[in-house]
């Protein structure tokens, strides 16, 4: 099960055979590490909920968890998308459990895996933010400090490790690396650059898979894909059906305005362009900027499928339980942002999660409930057989797909943060029902003014939320910020005494974030 490319970095301290090693990375230079264990932390590692479907004859299968950084689940076909841009994806939820109603924990990256990770929302672990410093003669931030998650939380590579799994992350995401705090758990990490796209992520687990040789030990395979994130670079075979249609009817033009929301890094031509003139003619069209996303979405299908092949042809996929999941969506202009990381709608906070065991999970089973990133952690667990910490604000998903009698929609939670862990901005979301009502605070000039203002929207009615009832419906907002304090008090008490790992990261990691629309320009997403 040989593969020819091997363009990702390995981290030197795991052990891998001497003949995979290449030259590692210019690491992150650690500033302070400024740890303040829970209180009861121990009794977080300690048996607390059993499992309740485990069965102890049962063999333990071999776990692939396929993340796909930014994709948004109206983008599925299995979700109702008519483009059919994503046949392997759709093939793979048509044999297991799809969840139409999943929501992130954040609207960017870092905590919304970390989240997902260890079953917390992000102001308990506290991985929520990052600074930027910018350079004044440069474009580039030149310093640019990250907080990561607490290491002494359970996260599913954990809990695996200790079922006896052999672990494995593969990554092409600068914030999800194993200096970074992702690392516990796992025997082997592999950073790959972006521009290397996903075929590189598939190339790295095939040479893990084929490094372990005859071993009898289960595998967790953690793949994390960036090609649907901009700057939207998907090769030509790809973009060009779709840029074509847009040519012949191109839509509604963008207003200056809306236009000028278009972020720096993103507003380039696509780095292979096969008809370089297009581009000045169609940016000024918003389905331009959807195809090009899409165009990433149709790659990252052929990248499975390719990855899937393989897999079958080593009859490592027909038993494997796979998990599909996106960290976060992504604004395409539906209010009037381009991007993700700061608002709290459904375009980045909706995100696709498919559960596939053949031979356990019933196929193209479809469970409506809302259900969150962050149960994750407690469905393996109780798959799996084993115990949970007893604060762990996560559920099993197992008694929404056994359709046991009182399952029902669940409260979800999101959050972001932009600026110090002192100040700046802050977006909530909390959905009950068919209701989400959001948040946002912004700290005005002096630190004691601070401006709050809440939106809330009917999701059963106005799945698109163009429709603010917060005027007119003052009692359902009065119910919801209720909700929304009491899940802020409780995220407080569990985060008591939390302090994350602070970091500066090298001037090569910051230029890996600005090629990702990190740093260097302010997020669109707060104007």
């Amino acid at each position: 099960m040989k593969s020819d490319r091997r363009w990702c970095r390995w981290t030197d301290r795991f052990p891998v055979p001497n003949w995979m090693r290449v030259a590692p990375a210019a690491h992150a230079v650690l500033l302070g590490v400024l740890v303040v264990l829970l209180t009861g932390c121990e009794e977080r590692s300690q048996a607390s909920q059993p499992a309740a479907t485990s069965q102890p004859g049962r063999a333990k299968p071999n776990i692939i968890f396929i993340m796909i950084d930014t994709l948004r689940a109206d983008r599925l076909g299995a979700y109702g998308h008519p483009g059919h841009l994503t046949p392997t994806m759709d093939a793979l939820a048509s044999e297991g459990v799809l969840f139409e109603n999943c929501a992130a924990p954040a609207p960017w990256t870092l905590p919304s895996i970390s989240s997902m990770f260890c079953s917390y929302y992000p102001s308990v672990h506290k991985a929520t933010t990052y600074h930027a410093e910018p350079d004044k003669e440069s474009r580039i931030s030149r310093r640019v400090t990250m907080f990561d998650k607490d290491d002494e939380l359970l996260t599913i590579p954990k809990f695996l490790k200790q079922q006896g799994y052999a672990t494995a992350a593969i990554s092409a995401n600068p914030f999800i690396r194993a200096e970074h705090g992702f690392s516990g758990g796992f025997d082997f990490w592999a950073d790959c650059l972006t521009s290397e796209g996903g075929e590189a992520i598939s190339a790295a687990a095939l040479d893990w898979l084929d490094q372990r040789g005859e071993s009898r030990a289960p595998f967790f395979l953690y793949l994390h894909y960036m090609d649907v994130h901009g700057p939207y670079d998907a090769e030509p075979e790809f973009l060009d059906p779709l840029v074509e249609r847009v040519e012949k009817d191109p839509g509604r033009r963008l207003t200056p305005r809306e236009f000028s929301r278009l972020s720096r890094w993103l507003r380039t031509p696509p780095r292979n362009d096969s008809t370089p003139g297009r581009f000045e003619e169609l940016k000024w069209y918003r389905d331009y900027w959807v195809a090009r996303y899409e165009a990433g979405v149709r790659e990252m299908d052929q990248v499975l499928s390719n990855l899937v092949d393989t897999l079958k042809a080593n009859q490592l996929w027909e038993s494997a339980y796979v998990i599909l999941a996106s960290d976060h969506g992504q604004g395409l202009c539906e209010h009037g942002s381009w991007n993700h990381g700061s608002n709290q709608f459904q375009t980045v906070l909706h995100v696709p999660l498919v559960l596939r065991w053949p031979g356990v999970l019933p196929p193209g089973q479809r469970v409506s409930h809302r259900v969150r990133l962050i149960d994750l952690l407690p469905t393996l667990v109780d798959q799996l057989g084993g115990s949970l910490p007893s604060d762990l604000q996560g559920e099993s998903l197992m008694p929404l797909i056994l359709k046991q009698a009182g399952a029902a929609n669940r409260i979800a939670f999101a959050e972001s943060r932009k600026g110090s862990l002192e100040s700046g901005h802050e977006k909530k979301a909390i959905f009950s029902g068919h209701w989400k009502l959001t948040r946002t605070t912004k700290k005005k000039g002096a630190p004691d003014i601070v401006e709050t203002t809440y939106s809330l929207f009917n999701l059963t009615r106005d799945p698109g939320e163009f429709n603010d009832l917060a005027t007119s419906h003052p009692e359902k907002v009065a119910e919801l910020r209720q909700l929304l304090e009491q899940q802020i008090k409780r995220n407080s008490e569990l985060g008591r005494g939390v302090i994350a790992h602070e970091h500066i990261l090298s001037d090569q990691a910051a230029r890996r974030l600005e090629a990702l629309g990190y740093v260097g320009e302010d997020d669109e997403d707060y104007e």
